[in-house]
């Protein structure tokens, strides 16, 4: 590509601002910076197409540039036609003025006039990407670096394009080639204190310029707001995100320091800077750009997200008008219009911005709460501030009642906690269960902030414990749940104690294990780390859960999203009836009792397997018998017959899966029928013995009568009694021999027939 200096051509440049959501298409001697949304010949906008900045694509690809400005004359040329321009005209088009579309312009005058690209493009690209990423804080000892001069040049000429890029472009090329002929390329040049060279003495006024921005700044900083706020931090590649505290500093007001940045970072060390703007000619702030010190390894991953979330609602109920148009970047997860809250996912989540309309939010405290909201973590609670908006957490301990009169004598009170059960019938509504008389507590103060509900029952011979936590939760995100659960879990194996000691009750069966039941308010799962949800789940249940299952959360309708394991039910998603909420705590409840109620006969039957005394154990099958059919009839009923609330009832079936209901019902069952065979058997080994008792007693009856028969009989009909003693003795003799050898065949008999 022929340039212009060797047609002996100069080059004359107009500039012109252009508002970013603009669309352009190429235009003949135009080069459109950062803006278009595409990178093609003449329009170069690198966001999202594997360029950090408009410099490094053009370095890149400087065809972009060459082929649109240069290529009509080189064709004329190559043609052999005459040139006889002297001088020739392009435009820049930009946003606004900053550093990346300065270099931007740089590179295109360097192309145009010489080919090339300068010796010192590589220092000039880096210090494109990291300023445009945020990725630079400049100390006082650098007032007079050229990125610093460039904002100097900003301050006195207000923005104005015109004026700027001309002068930033001649102090760009004379550091460059400063430090081209001295070899001094060992740190960014663009980045350090100019030279002390006669060369830039023209530019020495622009470090006065900086001092005075530093007195501006140290006069606003006096009325910004300071305050710490967490922040996730990635302390080191492939490691998990860490929670740690930031430093934050909050403009009020528009700050008129240019260099408030570089200021607030490199004087103050601030790691999240908070700062306001407004349109020209209005009073209130219409933009928030809030961005974290890059070097400081926090990230503002999800804020942008949950502004986004905070402006539609604002808007709803301001009545504004509904931003529409597809997302910018084609994801409709995150908005619903095409001037959403910029989140950063082109500057590596350092930066947030405000839709490029303006924000409603025209008050910092609105911004501030939801820094301080821990945005990053999965939220766990409602906007609305009810109390059933909020996680339920709920413990479970199980107790076996040996001793029911001492047991029962201290729960004296019935109680029906199915009444308020939504749509159920009568027989439900009726189970009745017996409580203390009053509400109780543990008397240590660190265990006082639970409420506390035992459920007895005479039928079962068991109790059921219910603990749920009164901890003010208000910050609380899914992250910080296996931990609370575990101190939860810790505090219910105390509470059980006390509880099993206050009432005689054992917990031979259970061995004081507890079972959770964690109730969620539709937590927000979208833009979160499927792995994270899913560790944390896992942890929360004892359960691996699979990325599979977390993706199905995400993508489908609330509904009742349940994580389950053997010791604990963790429901995602719910609605925000008070109702609902607690029919899901009532159902859970019956649920536990049923399970755990099949268990506890299934433990009472055990024992009578190795009683010797078969008369004892055959009386204490009849007894449970008798309690399981009680059971069964009061107690016990199918899924379809607990409510005419269809949500109830799919809930159930979901919670009596995870508990494997069934399964217990189905050995429990068995065990009652195998015990029942058994109780069959000791009947009718006693029954066989009483028989056998019976036949000897009717034996030896029978010799009496057929003795006094023959007494008689001699008596009457033989003259001389003493003469017939010795035949009557013998005759006696033989009857009972007769007698006695019948009744031992007729047993032997039976007993064979038994065998």
């Amino acid at each position: 590509m022929i340039s212009l200096e060797s047609l002996e051509i100069d080059v004359q440049w107009k500039f012109r601002t252009i508002p970013s959501q603009h669309k352009v298409e190429a235009m003949h001697g135009t080069i459109f910076c950062d803006l278009g949304g595409k990178l093609a010949t003449g329009v170069i906008d690198p966001h999202g197409r594997g360029y950090l900045s408009a410099t490094a694509a053009i370095a890149a690809e400087p065809h972009l540039v060459l082929n649109h400005l240069l290529g009509p004359l080189n064709n004329a040329y190559h043609s052999g036609q005459d040139i006889n321009l002297k001088k020739i005209e392009f435009q820049f088009c930009v946003s606004r003025s900053h550093w990346d579309g300065l270099c931007c312009f740089v590179l295109c005058d360097y192309l145009v006039r010489t080919g090339v690209l300068p010796p010192w493009t590589k220092q000039l690209v880096e210090s494109a990407n990291k300023v445009d990423h945020g990725k630079i804080v400049l100390s006082k000892e650098q007032l007079t670096a050229p990125l610093l001069m460039f904002y100097a040049l900003n301050a006195e000429y207000k923005d104005n394009v015109e004026k700027v890029f001309p002068q930033g472009l001649e102090l760009i090329c004379k550091v460059g080639e400063f430090h081209t002929k001295s070899k001094t390329f060992k740190e960014n040049p663009f980045f350090t204190s100019l030279p002390k060279d006669s060369l830039f003495d023209s530019f020495n006024k622009l470090g006065e310029l900086n001092e005075q921005d530093f007195s501006i700044f140290s006069n606003e900083f006096k009325d910004a707001d300071e305050f710490e706020v967490k922040l996730p931090c990635r302390i080191s590649e492939g490691q998990p995100v860490q929670e740690k505290l930031a430093k934050c500093l909050m403009f009020k007001i528009p700050p008129q320091s240019r260099l408030f940045v570089h200021w607030s970072r490199s004087r103050y060390n601030f790691d999240l800077l908070v700062v306001p703007s407004m349109r020209k000619g209005m009073d209130n702030i219409s933009r928030w750009t809030i961005s974290v010190d890059p070097s400081s390894k926090f990230h503002l991953y999800r804020l942008g997200y949950r502004l986004e979330e905070e402006e539609t609602k604002a808007r709803k109920d301001f009545e504004m008008e509904v931003r529409g148009g597809e997302p910018r970047w084609g994801d409709s997860n995150y908005s619903n219009n095409d001037d959403p809250w910029y989140d950063g996912r082109d500057h590596e989540f350092t930066l947030v911005d405000s839709p490029r309309s303006g924000t409603v939010f025209d008050r910092p405290e609105v911004i501030k709460r939801i820094l301080k909201s821990r945005f990053y973590g999965v939220n766990l609670n409602s906007p609305l501030s009810t109390k059933i908006s909020k996680p339920r957490f709920i413990s479970y301990m199980f107790f076996e009642i040996d001793k029911g009169e001492k047991t029962f004598s201290k729960l004296k009170e019935e109680t029906y906690p199915f009444s308020t059960l939504s749509d159920a019938f009568t027989y439900v509504k009726q189970i009745s269960f017996f409580q203390p008389s009053s509400d109780f507590q543990h008397p240590d103060e660190h265990l006082a902030e639970y409420s506390l509900k035992l459920y007895a029952s005479s039928i079962t011979n068991h109790a059921v414990l219910e603990i749920e936590s009164l901890r003010d939760i208000n910050d609380i995100i899914l992250e910080d749940i296996p931990e609370f659960v575990n101190q939860f879990g810790k505090n219910a194996i105390d509470i059980g104690k006390w509880v099993e000691q206050e009432f005689n009750l054992k917990s031979e069966v259970w061995g004081r294990m507890g079972f959770s039941l964690l109730l969620f308010m539709d937590p927000d799962l979208n833009f979160h780390d499927d792995d994270k949800i899913r560790r944390i789940l896992g942890d929360l249940t004892n359960y691996p859960v699979s990325l599979e299952e977390v993706r199905s959360m995400k993508n489908q309708p609330k509904g009742n999203d349940i994580i389950s394991s053997s010791t604990s039910v963790c429901v995602l998603r719910q609605s925000s009836s008070n109702t609902r909420d607690e029919d899901r705590r009532l159902i859970a409840l019956y649920a536990l009792f049923i399970k755990t109620a099949y268990r506890r006969f299934s433990q009472r039957l055990e024992p009578l397997t190795k009683n010797e005394d078969l008369s004892d154990a055959l009386d204490q099958i009849l007894q449970i018998q008798r309690d399981f059919s009680r059971f069964l009839a009061s107690n016990d009923f199918s899924g379809t017959e607990i409510s005419l609330d269809g949500d109830i009832t799919n809930f159930f079936e979901s919670i009596s899966k995870s508990l494997a209901l069934e399964e217990q019902k189905q050995e429990t069952n068995l065990e009652m029928q195998l015990v029942g065979n058994l109780a069959s058997s000791f009947e009718n080994r006693e029954q066989a013995k009483r028989t056998n008792q019976l036949s000897r007693f009717v034996v030896i009856l029978s010799l009496f009568a057929v003795c006094d028969f023959i007494y008689a009989f001699s008596s009457d009909y033989l003259s001389s009694p003493s003469d017939s003693l010795p035949k009557l003795g013998l005759t006696l003799g033989l009857v009972s021999l007769l007698g006695l050898v019948a009744s031992f065949s007729f047993i032997r008999k039976k007993n064979k027939k038994r065998d």
